[in-house]
């Protein structure tokens, strides 16, 4: 009798400890960007099918990667691969979300080439992530006078009415330039590198059937 009681707790425990990872929520860092929605639904549609709710955070690009550091956050909806070599406590998931490509924009009459960068007599549009993803690239500071802007669509119309002589212009696998702006424009590719998705360490039990999970999500979404 008491052999089979056990039996019957043990079976309750697990349905309950099955129902409280069902039941687990994670708090994702993410980005206000137009391009971040694509890869916050293959995100969520990974978890998902892992059994796991995620949650997302918007905030500055800094601060995402500071707070998912520290565990106040449980991980990055997509990040640049390298920001582990800085940020040691968050693990890279694969396989990686996407390429990106950051490209100079330069107007047709003007130098173009990656030694703009470092000058300081050199205005260059550009967005936040994009800076910081050359800063950490390059291995030093960059010396242009940097004028950000949030919406890449910004960046099109100062390019498309020549309101701005450079830009930088972040791209993945499945963009590319706009015509109206490559008509105005020389254009230099500056770096690409993978985007992934991480999650803190505390959460490394999480990676091998995430991993399969996101692959999955990858191959629907090229179908």
């Amino acid at each position: 009798m008491k052999t089979r009681y056990l039996f019957v707790l043990a079976i309750f425990v697990t349905i309950l400890t099955a129902s409280r990872v069902a039941a687990e929520t994670l708090l994702l860092g993410t980005l206000n960007h137009p391009q971040i929605a694509k890869y916050e639904s293959i995100v969520q549609h990974a978890y998902a099918d892992i059994g796991v709710n995620v949650e997302y955070i918007s905030t500055a690009v800094e601060r995402r990667l500071i707070s998912s550091n520290d565990g106040l956050l449980d991980g990055l909806v997509v990040a640049a691969t390298d920001v582990n070599k800085q940020y040691k406590k968050l693990i890279i998931v694969e396989p990686p979300l996407s390429n990106v490509t950051i490209f100079l924009l330069c107007l047709k009459q003007e130098p173009c080439d990656k030694s703009l960068l470092f000058s300081s007599e050199i205005s260059i549009i550009t967005e936040p992530r994009a800076l910081t993803m050359l800063e950490r690239s390059f291995q030093k500071e960059i010396l242009a006078k940097v004028i950000e802007v949030q919406r890449l669509g910004v960046v099109i119309e100062l390019l498309k009415h020549k309101r701005a002589k450079y830009a930088t212009f972040t791209l993945d696998d499945t963009q590319s330039i706009p015509a109206e702006v490559l008509l105005n424009t020389n254009r230099v590719p500056l770096h690409t590198i993978e985007l992934h998705h991480f999650l803190h360490q505390k959460h490394s039990h999480l990676i091998p059937k995430l991993a399969a999970s996101i692959e999955r999500q990858l191959e629907l979404t090229q179908q």
